[in-house]
């Protein structure tokens, strides 16, 4: 479907609301098959009667389908990343989550982010575990343009047992 039919069913589904509520916000979101965009918010704002906390409900529907995600398959093993993420606009991230299928074992995973060759952030996941969520991004180095790109190095895999499988999902925040 695309956004402008999407935009057309939002906008039908909002039609002769004269306020939103979180509930109705919600069943917008998922009646949608992709994100809403910042166009799709401000012309659903326009159509309706929308308080602060409601758009607030509308950006972090959002913030959580706009996502990138990283993969490293099988056993981890130290390297400067070399699998780019690119971004297709302008924009900034939001935290980040970890994941592995077999935690490290004897030390934590540790991994660096970086944009454009650029370190951003470091995240890790400790020994013994098998995920770490809200990783967080400097506000000064979460903006992006279109075509900057994100690389991920793993610099520290566990000690006694290696992690495997590694999943990073990327929030983009705006």
């Amino acid at each position: 479907m695309t956004r402008l039919s999407n935009l057309r069913r939002i906008q039908e589904t909002a039609r002769g609301l004269s306020q939103l509520d979180s509930a109705q916000v919600t069943t917008i979101a998922r009646a949608s098959s992709t994100a809403l965009d910042s166009a799709q918010v401000t012309t659903l704002a326009s159509s309706v009667s929308l308080d602060s906390s409601q758009v607030s409900t509308i950006t972090l529907t959002s913030q959580d389908r706009d996502n990138k995600s990283y993969n490293y398959d099988g056993t981890l093993a130290v390297n400067t990343g070399s699998k780019r993420l690119y971004m297709t606009r302008t924009g900034s991230l939001g935290d980040f989550d970890m994941f592995v299928e077999t935690a490290p074992v004897g030390a934590n995973l540790t991994v660096t982010i970086k944009k454009n060759g650029s370190q951003i952030a470091t995240g890790s996941i400790t020994d013994g575990a098998t995920s770490s969520t809200a990783n967080s991004i400097a506000t000064s180095n979460a903006g992006f343009v279109s075509g900057d790109y994100l690389t991920v190095d793993i610099t520290q895999i566990g000690s006694s047992t290696a992690g495997a499988d590694l999943y990073i999902n990327f929030r983009i925040a705006s």
